[in-house]
């Protein structure tokens, strides 16, 4: 019985084979061509052959690295995962708790919800442009609201085109965080908030204690998925602001595009993904552990 177990087994491999090298494939050629250019000069303007490329060791590495446009990108990028993530975990938290507890209009509500996250980027992008244009509709709603003639630059200010960015972003991808969390929340026990209740715990203390300890793991998917989401910010930043004004908005992917695409610095811009690649699998792979603890 053993041996006929083992035998399926190996046929079973077999089968799955194929498709493994080549998931395998398309995720590591790119990956692997990626990082023999990051030691190479070669540029598709010099030769379309990239083996015919001049090895020059980590001069590209050194040069990104003390890049301050690249380094500034960077932070940028970083800023901007993390306040989107910020925003997105907790609205999306908060929709979640209020959908468990019940809300009317529930199964209508839920697909409104999830409108947003299927909308194209550049449909996103576009409407909020529209909106936050200096004499759109969120400047009159608030000079209404207010009786004063108000005039925030949304789009052209350094201090606030940042953060129409994020609003944009966080709007669109909300949703996901929303229906990860929902989804953890039906998976709570009712016979242990049942126990609290009858106990006397308040509801903040179900949430506390029971709700929030238990969708932790899910909580922390959430956020993994919108950070590296996040790192490649482009298409609302690009058809709302162009990277500007200035470099306010210059995202890390807006910055690679324009070296990579428009000076055809192909392997200086590698050693630029790789870097960015490897952080961020690090960083994966660090919170992946933590979900794998808690659990």
């Amino acid at each position: 019985m053993a041996g006929r177990l083992s035998a399926l087994r190996r046929i079973e491999t077999l089968f799955i084979l194929p498709i493994e090298v080549l998931l395998w494939g398309i995720v590591m050629a790119p990956f692997i061509l990626a990082i023999y250019l990051s030691f190479t000069n070669w540029s598709p303007a010099v030769s379309a052959n990239p083996l015919d490329a001049k090895w020059v060791g980590l001069d590209n590495y050194i040069s990104i690295l003390t890049n301050a446009r690249y380094l500034g990108a960077v932070l940028r990028t970083t800023i901007f995962a993390l306040a989107g993530v910020l925003v997105q975990t907790g609205v999306g938290l908060a929709l979640a708790l209020l959908f468990y507890y019940g809300v009317y209009g529930r199964r209508i509500l839920s697909t409104v919800m999830i409108m947003p996250m299927m909308a194209s980027p550049l449909i996103v992008a576009l409407m909020f442009y529209i909106m936050l244009f200096t004499r759109g509709p969120v400047n009159a709603f608030l000079s209404m609201l207010t009786g004063q003639n108000i005039e925030i630059r949304w789009l052209s200010s350094p201090e606030m085109a940042p953060v129409s960015v994020i609003m944009a972003d966080s709007w669109m991808w909300t949703p996901l965080v929303f229906l990860i969390t929902l989804s953890g929340l039906s998976l709570v026990p009712q016979d242990q908030i049942r126990a609290a209740r009858i106990a006397g715990a308040s509801e903040l203390r179900v949430i506390k204690d029971i709700l929030l300890p238990y969708i932790k793991p899910f909580i922390l998917i959430a956020i993994i998925i919108r950070l590296l989401e996040s790192f490649k910010l482009f298409d609302v930043a690009v058809f709302m602001t162009a990277g500007g004004p200035g470099v306010a908005t210059e995202t890390l992917s807006i910055y690679l595009y324009k070296e990579g695409f428009l000076t055809l610095r192909t392997a200086y811009i590698a050693a630029g993904a790789v870097v960015v690649l490897l952080a961020l699998s690090l960083a994966t792979y660090l919170m992946t552990r933590s979900i794998y603890a808690r659990s």
